[in-house]
């Protein structure tokens, strides 16, 4: 639907493309709050190796893989940051 198209261009724009930083941080607090940090780090691992795998099967594809590139560069600025470092 065309507002809907619309919202999401206008939340591109605001953030400046997707909010991977958002994005990552949210999926993470809430398997923390559904099941602890044990399973929000195994969650977090989980994500890493699926953007992981994603990358190098577009790159055997000659495929753009910058979206999936921010989505762990996001994932592993979190993990950083929760580690304090």
């Amino acid at each position: 639907d065309a507002a809907d198209q619309h919202g999401a261009h206008a939340m591109l724009d605001a953030f400046g493309g997707e909010p991977f930083h958002r994005l990552a941080r949210a999926r993470h607090d809430a398997v923390v709050r559904a099941g602890g940090r044990r399973r929000a780090a195994v969650d977090d691992l989980a994500q890493a190796a699926t953007f992981a795998s994603r990358i190098a099967v577009k790159h055997m594809l000659g495929r753009p893989d910058e979206r999936e590139r921010r989505q762990l560069r996001a994932l592993l600025a979190l993990r950083r940051a929760d580690a304090g470092g």
